[in-house]
């Protein structure tokens, strides 16, 4: 089997937004990519708790990317664990399953800062490279060297919880795919 550059962009996306499109086109431009995955965890141990479920959280990122580029594969490897998921177990899974392909794990800087506290991130460097998309609102304040390799930002203000805000006080969001947007209203999320 021929060795391909895999990245793997996981988090809640709850709600997935136009930031995560572009974070996903700049990561497909700049990082040489044959592959992205996007894996919506079944829920974090890094949060509190979901206002969406699972299943209404893989659907939305499935209506997000599904017309963005035939490189993206949505993966639900975690939301089959239906327990709380670890990157770390989510990378190793794939360099066992797959150990010819190369890895790079694409982080939003909110996701570096405090990177250092994952489960097992010495052994997380060690399976893949980081690449990490800069957010206007947050400078990481590590206390460890970490070495990633640095993208555009995606220039775009979107965030999921000013998303959900906006939804909680019955304003409609910018920032969200149509699609996206009518199925969160139609389930009837994210509001008071």
């Amino acid at each position: 089997m021929k060795s391909q550059r895999i990245g793997i962009f996981g988090g809640s996306f709850n709600p997935p937004h136009l930031g995560h499109r572009r974070l996903a086109e700049l990561a497909l431009q700049h990082l040489n990519l044959h592959e992205l995955r996007i894996i919506p965890t079944y829920t974090s141990p890094h949060k509190e708790s979901y206002l969406a479920s699972a299943a209404q959280r893989l659907r939305m990122v499935e209506l997000n990317f599904h017309d963005l580029d035939p490189r993206i594969s949505i993966s639900k490897i975690e939301i089959d664990r239906s327990e709380p998921s670890y990157t770390f177990q989510t990378l190793k899974h794939f360099a066992e399953e797959e150990p010819y392909h190369s890895w790079v794990l694409i982080l939003g800087s909110d996701a570096l800062d405090g990177f250092e506290h994952w489960q097992h991130w010495e052994s997380i460097l060690t399976i893949c490279q980081l690449a990490v998309a800069p957010r206007p609102d947050c400078t990481p304040q590590m206390k460890v060297s970490i070495p990633y390799q640095l993208l555009p930002s995606t220039e775009l203000p979107w965030s999921s919880r000013t998303i959900r805000d906006e939804l909680r006080e019955g304003r409609r969001p910018q920032g969200l795919k149509p699609e996206v947007l009518s199925f969160l209203l139609d389930q009837g999320l994210y509001t008071a």
